[in-house]
């Protein structure tokens, strides 16, 4: 399962908030001594033609929620288009030993909405 906290951002609101840096969160079940045998990588990207946010990186085991956790770069003005809708998120996990140990399906795609909450742009 895939989760982001926050699951919108609103970097063209009239007053712009401090760039905000959503985490993606993954939960991959069951988790035990074989956890540290899977590699989890997030894609990420704006949903319009540019390339200013986009990223491929490996997430990280954060032990004390048990999850697959990463902070993505800060959401702001100056790094998405005002057509950006959505920031596509889609996480890949492999064993790297036996790909048939894993319990849950082998990759997610998800999203953050992108909220334009300035009437006057």
């Amino acid at each position: 399962m895939m989760r982001t906290e926050p699951e919108v951002v609103r970097p063209f609101a009239c007053t712009p908030p401090a760039p905000e840096r959503p985490e993606v969160i993954v939960e991959v079940a069951p988790v035990g001594p074989g956890t540290v045998d899977l590699v989890v990588r997030l894609e990420y990207a704006a949903d319009t033609d540019s390339d200013r946010y986009r990223g491929a990186v490996p997430m990280r085991f954060d032990a004390a929620r048990n999850v697959f956790a990463y902070r993505l770069p800060a959401v702001s003005r100056a790094n998405l288009s005002p057509r950006t809708a959505n920031i596509i998120l889609t996480v890949h996990v492999e064993h790297r030993v036996d790909p048939r140990e894993l319990a849950a399906p082998a990759s997610f795609t998800g999203f953050i909405r992108v909220v334009e909450s300035c009437p006057d742009r």
